[in-house]
């Protein structure tokens, strides 16, 4: 597995289009618009009729190689901080981890893991609240050595009714920039960009909801033991460029505003 490539694609895309610059909440009397991969409170996605998403979701094709195959889920996500000692007011973020294991290719399994990250203050005023939530992963055998894996990420942080009228509020409980990785051990993933002609139908009928999957890995190779699913719609193998001072990729959908629910 490259993972060195996978780390450096995943902190490139946790941060795009959220820059880490002090900014007044005086001047975004509504909810900022940094990141893609936003996961809301429950309790705030209801108050706004769904509108707002309270979770994400990816789904994709693995292919076991022997009886010992495995795949594996994690989350990746931004956690805001945010020090708001007068005006003006500003946050950064913590990037958060959290897995849900490994689950074996053998037939049905459903798994569902609770994580959360408590709350914190430090000597300089920087304030974090607390977030849970819960990374649900699914496999299902179709047949022939294929499974699908369906992996869904929510966010379950409490809100009190006056917290969701507040947009500070709302901002530090948030996920931001929210990422799936998926591993392959002894199992290879099916592109959903270019699948195999025999997989061409269940390929298209995954539901990805908010996140984009894409392969990650060295294409000569024709590695398939990582799949990234991205709020940022990647192709298959993207690159980073090295010739920029800020990462960007060769590969990348120019459509980065792209809402990808309906997909």
């Amino acid at each position: 597995m490259n993972e060195a490539l996978l780390d450096d694609i995943v902190r490139a895309t946790l941060y795009n289009g959220y820059t880490l610059y002090p900014f007044k909440t005086a001047l975004a009397p509504g909810l900022p618009q940094f990141p893609f991969g936003r996961v809301y409170p429950e309790a705030y996605s209801a108050f706004q009729n769904g509108s707002e998403p309270c979770l994400v979701q990816a789904e994709c094709l693995a292919q076991a190689r022997c009886e010992e195959a495995a795949v594996e889920a994690r989350v990746r996500f931004l956690h805001l901080t945010a020090r708001e000692a007068g005006e003006p007011s500003w946050r950064q973020a913590v990037e958060r981890e959290a897995g849900a294991g490994w689950i074996a290719l053998q037939g049905e399994e459903a798994r569902r893991v609770k994580f959360y990250f408590p709350a914190s203050r430090d000597i300089e005023g920087m304030r974090q609240e607390r977030v849970e939530g819960t990374i649900g992963m699914t496999v299902h055998r179709l047949g022939d050595g294929i499974f699908k894996i369906s992996v869904c990420v929510r966010n379950h942080t409490a809100m009190t009714p006056s917290d969701v009228k507040d947009t500070a509020a709302v901002m530090r409980r948030l996920f931001a920039s929210t990422h799936i990785v998926l591993r392959g051990r002894d199992a290879e993933f099916v592109s959903q960009m270019e699948p195999p002609a025999r997989l061409r139908t269940t390929a298209e009928s995954m539901r990805n909801i908010g996140l984009w999957p894409a392969l990650i890995g060295d294409e000569r190779k024709a590695e398939r033991e990582l799949m990234l699913a991205s709020p940022v719609v990647l192709q298959d193998y993207p690159q980073l460029a090295a010739d920029d001072e800020q990462p960007q990729f060769d590969s990348i959908s120019a459509e980065l505003s792209l809402t990808l629910d309906a997909i």
